[in-house]
């Protein structure tokens, strides 16, 4: 993997609210995994959990400010509603791109996309 050159406390911070995000919604002897890879000219940053999942319907919404899943409102663990949303305007800020898959029960994969201009260039 070639060095990522980019603000250091702005990739913390995108992994620090995936990640916790994470390790809230999954069970204790759940899966977490983190993968990185350079693909097509792009680098991309995988965390993927076996934890509750998120429904189809609510991932529309879920990276907007103060949105929290009605399931995760009841789970045992609660937040502000702001952690995917920080994400998403850190990655934009990045020119880069947030994807997120899920199935209830299942778990949840957000994968961070960022273009090559932030890769050193050898």
């Amino acid at each position: 993997m070639p060095t990522l050159y980019v603000d250091g406390t702005v990739i913390n911070q995108i992994l620090l609210n995936l990640l916790s995000n994470a390790i809230k919604f999954t069970p204790e002897k759940g899966k977490i995994i983190i993968s990185a890879k350079m693909n097509g000219g792009k680098f991309y940053l995988s965390i993927a959990d076996s934890g509750i999942g998120i429904n189809s319907r609510m991932l529309k919404i879920v990276t907007e400010p103060f949105i929290q899943v009605p399931d995760v409102q009841q789970h045992s663990q609660k937040g502000t509603g702001l952690g995917l949303s920080i994400v998403k305007a850190l990655v934009n800020a990045l020119d880069g791109e947030l994807d997120i898959q899920s199935e209830i029960n299942k778990g949840t994969t957000v994968t961070v996309t960022l273009p090559m201009k932030i890769i050193e260039k050898g």
